[in-house]
């Protein structure tokens, strides 16, 4: 039997401003600039998964679940941002 789900995720990388990070209070809404170049400095990865279940084959018909979390990098200072291979807006699964 063929496998009935399908599984894409997307990671994104987002940058705080560097006025941010000193001005802004803990909790408060700040604007994050999201990093699309490699070797940029960023703060955390958004890290977005979507699972599908294309058809009826497992009794529960057609399913869409979707889910997101973030990570915070360790050492921005030298842990770099890798190339984004989705154009900015561009709909998941990209490569």
């Amino acid at each position: 039997m063929a496998n009935p789900l399908s599984i894409t995720y997307q990671v994104l990388q987002y940058r705080i401003a560097a006025a941010d990070t000193t001005t802004t209070p803990s909790g408060a809404v700040f604007a994050p600039t999201r990093i699309v170049a490699a070797g940029g400095t960023y703060q955390y990865k958004r890290i977005d998964v979507t699972v599908v279940s294309g058809s009826d084959r497992i009794g529960i018909g057609s399913r869409l679940a979707r889910v997101s979390g973030l990570l915070t990098n360790p050492s921005p200072g030298t842990n770099f941002a890798v190339a984004d291979g989705c154009a900015l807006g561009a709909p998941a699964p990209c490569p």
